[in-house]
């Protein structure tokens, strides 16, 4: 089953998109399948970042989570994304591909 990390961001949008590029090529090296971010305009959480980052499995998610505590790239860009915005929520979903 496919899984999905939902993180959301209080943070500028430009910024927030800037540093989720940065990203996608060190989450893909370390395991993800494909990342996302957009912002949202409406609802709750208007005016946040979320950043989407998809997995093959709960496998795939605890070898890459492992890995990105170990990766020194990914802890720097972490710690100036961190710098950029505050993290106020994230969820993970165990998908169900119809």
């Amino acid at each position: 089953m496919p899984i999905t990390s939902v993180t959301r961001w209080k943070m500028d949008r430009n910024q927030g998109a800037k540093l989720a590029a940065e990203a996608v090529p060190l989450l893909k090296r370390l395991g993800a399948t494909s990342v996302r971010v957009g912002y949202c305009f409406a609802g709750q959480y208007i005016g946040q970042t979320m950043v989407v980052v998809n997995y093959s499995d709960w496998e795939a998610y605890g070898k890459s989570q492992a890995a990105q505590a170990q990766d020194s790239a990914y802890q720097t860009l972490f710690s100036k994304v961190l710098g950029e915005g505050e993290l106020l929520d994230r969820s993970l979903i165990v998908m169900t591909d119809l």
